[in-house]
């Protein structure tokens, strides 16, 4: 208790008197709001376990942003105009979100029983943030920003990430306690791509990820939680709270279908070869078509 000023004392025991917390005993455990060099005690919360929100204080919901559903989109550029455009709604998403938080703390601010130190809310109050609850340990603050990133994965669980808001339904297959995010975007994939991100699972221990597993993928925001590790790659700790997920869909595959459409441009040129030579040419009689060997009919590897 010597390591605490006495108006320190004399602030918590008001606040605690207030019914903003139940504190029946005085503990050394201390929860930041914010990220900084020992704040004043204005920036911290002083509970026994966790922060009680008053009976007063208003209910708190979250708006909930609905994923946009990309998995029919095929076409590299239009899967990149697309994600421009869900981005762009969750940028909108993410101002009415703030203004949601700002209000709550307006509300609680103006309540004549509720007495908490200024800045207690400051994280809620100036960012907009994943947290369901504006009395969480630990406030996950959506970038500014809002930069993409990409987890690549199954169809089965990009569906459910995005279903359920989380990222905690990313199998263990692709990290136990952890997710791995990257700045590669899903429009700018070459045929080399989904084997270099396998190789990336594999050096961070989880084998069992193949090319296969990692074809499809959701796009979310970056967040202060978010830890950079090397190049493209960014950690996120799995800890079962909502995360928005912002599009989810299939990697584009244009190198394949642009394969396809050169296959069908030869098939084409084919025929037309084939049609030239077999119309006579002027002032000749027609000629039947020599016969061929029905068991070997022309190909394409013939021209």
């Amino acid at each position: 208790m010597s390591a605490l000023a006495e108006s320190d004392m004399v602030a918590i025991s008001r606040w605690s008197n207030s019914g903003a917390l139940l504190l029946p005993i005085y503990t050394p455990f201390v929860f930041p709001f914010h990220h900084s060099k020992r704040p004043r005690l204005s920036s911290y919360l002083f509970c026994t376990s966790s922060f009680i929100m008053a009976d007063n204080w208003p209910a708190y919901e979250r708006p909930t942003f609905k994923s946009v559903d990309l998995a029919d989109v095929g076409d590299r550029s239009a899967l990149e105009a697309a994600l421009g455009r869900a981005f762009e709604q969750y940028r909108e998403f993410t101002r009415q979100l703030l203004t949601s938080q700002q209000k709550w703390v307006a509300t609680v601010q103006e309540s004549e029983d509720s007495q908490f130190p200024p800045g207690a809310f400051k994280e809620f109050e100036t960012e907009p943030c994943m947290n369901d609850s504006p009395v969480d340990e630990q406030m996950e603050c959506i970038d500014p920003e809002i930069s993409p990133l990409y987890v690549y994965l199954t169809a089965e669980a990009a569906e459910a990430c995005a279903k359920n808001q989380r990222l905690e339904d990313i199998p263990a297959t692709f990290g136990d306690d952890e997710v791995m995010a990257l700045t590669t975007p899903p429009y700018a994939w070459t045929s080399a791509t989904a084997n270099s991100i396998k190789k990336k699972y594999h050096k961070r221990g989880y084998d069992m990820v193949t090319r296969g597993d990692v074809k499809h993928f959701i796009a979310i925001s970056s967040t202060d939680s978010f830890k950079h590790e090397d190049g493209p790659i960014w950690e996120h700790t799995k800890d079962g709270r909502r995360f928005d997920i912002v599009a989810y869909g299939r990697a584009s595959t244009q190198h394949i279908r642009s394969r396809s459409r050169r296959r069908r441009d030869r098939e084409a040129h084919l025929r037309t070869i084939v049609t030239r030579f077999s119309q006579p040419s002027e002032g000749q009689p027609k000629q039947s078509a020599p016969m061929r060997n029905k068991s070997n009919p022309p190909t394409i590897n013939d021209l």
